[in-house]
């Protein structure tokens, strides 16, 4: 998950372009080489210089004949953008560390709020440099799509700038309390990040330049890259109900007894390192390389935030996984390949590759993960086998299908949940109607009563309208599992990265629509099939 979106990476690229220089090499000349972690600090952005720098690049946009400087001043300001991004990744890292502490949680929340208001401020300049007279210059220097992009961006008002600094104040003071607050008090968190979503949809446009209706319609259109509506969702959904349903029920019938021994942060390492070769020795790459540079966190520790992750590092061009492991290993060590996949996709996108969008597509970025997990699982099989595991692997196999069926069926009632809480009247967001909303989208989905409650998934506070993204990506990854050479396959579909849509990637490589009832009959029929002869 990413809180900068893929609007950052073209500046990124411009940046490079207009040094003159590879990517690598400006890495070498600017900081002497990839640090590792550890020398990757947070600094305290430099508002007044780094508004300076603003000032004067937008100056010498006024004046014709002065390329070479305006190109130099935009460089200054861009190289600052960049480190402050850095100092947000580390800020945020360290918070999720340990987010009883006060001082990383206050240094998190300003963080966030000055980086948005940046990004805001150099999206701006880009937009009012590209049109002066220098438009031409740009255009030959860094593409006309690229400059075009900038002058449609939309400059966000200073009322959007405050409820998104609003937003982050709410979901970071729901990472503080989500372990020991009450029922009430959570409630009373979330209706506050429906109200506050609901009025940034409504100072955004939709095509038609209409304010959106609701944060959902608004985050489908504008924020996860989909190239499908909420009403292609509701037919999604009907369809999981239909085919995955039945399928749980079977999974959830077999006798098989689940066993684990406990997480080690060595036997993380160790196994995860030995499946990735095993699977795909091509990749193992971006596993070293991780390990190399200090670029994870795999400890137990009981002040971690309640979430695993890879958040990218856009000033070194790789990034950091964070794994907050339960103990039992079978379940850490599919949560560090699932996060894997996402962290090798940094490395791994094809920038030949055409397509028509700009943002990340998070269901492809999900099925990174939840592919690599899919097929690794013979490799974790063969591993388990070589090094005395082998009694352990029909609960890592068994743990894998159950919660690549159960994500299809629990990120469905989440969006299902989410529709019905956006679309409420605020004055209805109280503790007993979400509880009941949620349970009433459960019962939909699931032949039980719920097991969870909605304000135990962190997604709903911290990632609203994201879940569905899960159901969809799992659809499209297990078309891949179940593909001849799954291993190409997969590869195929990474080297596309993550800034197309859907029908960019699953047609040139002859896979169907992931949202057709037919896919997911054939996917299911496929899990079946695999329960029968492995539980």
């Amino acid at each position: 998950m990413k809180f900068f979106k893929k609007t950052l990476l073209p500046l990124l690229v411009a940046f490079i372009l207009l040094l003159g220089s590879s990517y690598g090499c400006i890495l070498h000349g600017l900081i002497g080489g990839v640090p590792s972690y550890s020398n990757r600090k947070y600094v305290a952005p430099d508002e007044q210089a780094i508004a300076t720098y603003i000032d004067n690049t937008l100056k010498l946009s006024e004046t014709p004949g002065q390329e070479t400087r305006l190109v130099q001043a935009r460089s200054l300001v861009l190289s600052s953008f960049y480190n402050v991004l850095t100092s947000y990744t580390v800020a945020s890292i360290e918070y999720n560390k340990d987010v009883t502490n006060q001082t990383a949680k206050e240094r998190y929340e300003y963080i966030s709020k000055y980086a948005n208001e940046l990004q805001n401020s150099v999206l701006e300049m880009e937009k009012k440099i590209f049109s002066t007279s220098y438009k031409d210059y740009f255009v030959s220097n860094l593409g006309q799509e690229y400059v075009d992009g900038m002058l449609e961006y939309k400059v966000k008002s200073e009322d959007l700038l405050s409820l998104e600094s609003r937003e982050t104040e709410l979901a970071s003071q729901y990472s503080a309390v989500a372990q020991n607050a009450d029922a009430a008090e959570l409630a009373s968190i979330y209706a506050e990040l429906v109200k506050t979503r609901n009025q940034i949809a409504a100072l955004n446009v939709d095509a038609d330049g209409k304010p959106y209706e609701n944060y959902m319609d608004y985050a489908y259109a504008e924020v996860y890259g989909r190239d499908y509506t909420p009403d292609d969702a509701e037919s999604f959904r009907e369809s999981i109900i239909a085919h995955i349903k039945p399928v749980m029920e079977k999974i959830k019938a077999s006798s098989v007894i689940l066993k684990s021994p406990k997480t080690t942060v060595s036997s993380l390492k160790k196994y995860a390192s030995a499946v990735i070769a095993e699977t795909a020795p091509s990749i193992h790459s971006s596993w070293q390389y991780m390990m190399r540079y200090g670029l994870y966190d795999f400890e137990l520790s009981a002040t971690k935030a309640n979430t695993s992750y890879v958040t990218e590092f856009y000033q070194y061009g790789d990034g950091f996984m964070f794994i907050n492991p339960s103990g039992a290993f079978v379940s850490d060590l599919d949560t560090v390949l699932h996060e894997f996949g996402h962290y090798n996709a940094i490395f791994y996108e094809d920038e030949s590759k055409s397509g028509s969008l700009s943002s990340s597509n998070y269901d492809l970025l999900e099925t990174h993960s939840q592919g690599f997990e899919l097929i690794t699982l013979p490799a974790v099989k063969r591993i388990f086998e070589k090094y005395s595991l082998a009694d352990y692997y029909q609960t890592y196999a068994y743990n894998l299908i159950y919660n690549s069926v159960s994500t299809l069926l629990l990120q469905s009632v989440i969006d299902d949940f989410e529709y019905a809480v956006y679309s409420a009247p605020s004055e209805e967001l109280t503790k007993d109607f979400l509880e009941k909303t949620f349970a009433d989208a459960f019962k939909k989905y699931f032949s039980s009563e719920k097991t969870l409650n909605y304000y135990k998934i962190p997604h709903l506070y911290q990632s609203p309208a994201y879940c569905i993204s899960y159901a969809v990506s799992m659809t499209f990854a297990s078309e891949i599992w179940i593909s001849d050479n799954n291993v190409d396959v997969y590869l195929n579909v990474v080297s596309y990265g993550a800034n197309h849509y859907l029908s960019e990637v699953y047609k040139p490589l002859g896979l169907e629509n992931p949202l057709l009832p037919e896919t997911i009959q054939t996917v299911a029929k496929a899990y079946d099939a695999f329960a029968d002869e492995n539980f």
